[in-house]
């Protein structure tokens, strides 16, 4: 984001930002995300998804504590790879307080397989977390190094002391010549934050040229003109052309490096936010972070650069509890998923047929034998193990049914079980109340 203290309180922002920030829990690891299972020995090629950046990257929010689980922009177009289809893993570095300087030193270190401290990277990181992320350099080094696409958000702290010096002139005393030094400024930091970005990509595709990176542009987190939270309009129009130089900046980076056979786009969190501020950030409360609908309107913004679409699911009736997407695919079945001690079952010829599997039913032991590629699972109605190529092993959930709806009887089975013994990627995300199944 393009930071911006708020109308007429603003003067205390940074303090008052400062203390929030130092309460956000840790992103680095996949704690926020339901973890995915796969069974040792079938892993497949998997969609590696990389965040890098500031808090925005983490997924900060107002009055996040230690106990808090982000569920920012990165949150959502994580999901939105799972709806793609891909069979998607996830890491996230996001750091509060980090500019672009400071993420272009972090990534020097990576590509240089140095060890660095977090004052080496930038001095006086507000993250309480800094230090640990930092010291652990090499997992960036090969998240990096095998990531698919790489999400970006940087850029608003590099102006931060501009607009606490701008918020300190009165506006009557805002003319002219003040005016053009405050361009002046913001043109200065603007050719240093270029040549940041461009440095940072460089490390980023040194380490790995075939990834695709997607960067956002910056949102300007101050009332609209004309609404009734006045701000100065001779700073507003400062700031909003700084806003523009910057998207032109970075569409200048992405000409040339796409035409040096490198994937870069730009999310357009200045069209995701503008006019709706005081809707999608927490501005009002002197914190110039998205909220939950802003961090939502930033993952849609990422994902149309991304992919060109932002997916959602199909309303779901009352008495159906669970969305189930396949390989990018939602089911749509006249057989509800049934949910019993926490574990999700569903009819076995709707997940066979989703998954093109192939099915063989033994009426004398009421086993089904599913087949997907060179796997094999045995599913015996009642039975409290599975067959997986022959081994039996423990089924953790309740064993497979006949479930009776509309006096038509359907067997039921586990569905993390079968879709983890064929080798299959499930993910359950809460936030959705959906499961996704990739092959």
């Amino acid at each position: 984001m393009f930071s911006l203290k708020k109308i007429s309180a603003f003067r205390s922002f940074l303090l008052i930002c400062t203390g929030l920030l130092l309460a956000i829990p840790s992103a680095l690891a996949d704690s926020s995300l339901a973890a995915a299972t796969n069974t040792d020995g079938l892993k497949k090629e998997n969609y590696e998804l990389v965040v890098i950046g500031d808090s925005l990257a983490a997924g900060y929010e107002r009055g996040f504590t230690e106990a808090s689980v982000p569920y920012g922009f990165a949150e959502h177009v994580y999901e939105q790879a799972l709806f793609q289809g891909f069979r998607t893993e996830y890491s996230n570095f996001g750091i509060l307080g980090l500019r672009s300087e400071g993420l272009y030193n972090w990534l020097l270190a990576a590509a240089n397989g140095t060890t660095i401290a977090a004052d080496e990277v930038q001095a006086n990181l507000a993250d309480p977390r800094a230090e640990q992320i930092i010291k652990e350099t090499s997992k960036l080094t090969a998240s990096i190094s095998k990531a698919d696409l790489i999400l970006i958000s940087i850029g608003g702290n590099d102006f931060t002391k501009l607009i606490a010096d701008l918020d300190n002139i009165e506006g009557s005393s805002f003319k002219d010549e003040i005016k053009d030094s405050v361009v002046t400024s913001i043109n200065t930091i603007l050719q240093q934050y270029s040549a940041n970005v461009d440095n940072i990509l460089k490390q980023i595709w040194e380490l790995n040229p075939s990834a695709q990176i997607a960067i956002a542009d910056q949102y300007l987190p101050i009332p609209s003109p004309g609404s009734i939270h006045e701000y100065d309009p001779n700073k507003a129009e400062v700031l909003r052309e700084g806003v523009k130089q910057l998207r032109l900046e970075l569409e200048s980076i992405a000409s040339q490096w796409n035409k040096q056979g490198h994937k870069m786009v730009i999310a357009d969190a200045d069209k995701a936010i503008k006019g709706k501020e005081f809707l999608l950030t927490s501005i009002m409360a002197k914190d110039i972070h998205p909220n939950a609908s802003g961090y939502k309107a930033l993952g849609e913004a990422y994902s149309k650069a991304i992919w060109g679409d932002y997916l959602t699911l199909a309303p779901r009736a009352a008495d159906v509890p669970i969305s189930i997407i396949v390989n990018g695919k939602e089911l749509s079945t006249q057989y509800a998923p049934v949910i019993i001690k926490g574990r999700t079952f569903l009819s076995l010829r709707d997940i066979t047929d989703a998954i093109g599997a192939d099915l063989e039913w033994d009426a004398a032991t009421k086993t089904a034998a599913i087949t997907l590629e060179n796997r094999t699972v045995d599913i015996t109605i009642g039975a409290s193990t599975i067959r997986i190529d022959g081994e039996t092993m423990p089924l953790n959930a309740v064993p497979a049914f006949m479930h009776k709806i509309n006096n038509t009887g359907k067997t039921y089975v586990p569905l993390a079980a079968l879709s983890e013994g064929l080798g299959l990627q499930v993910v359950y995300r809460d936030t959705l109340k959906a499961a996704f199944i990739n092959e």
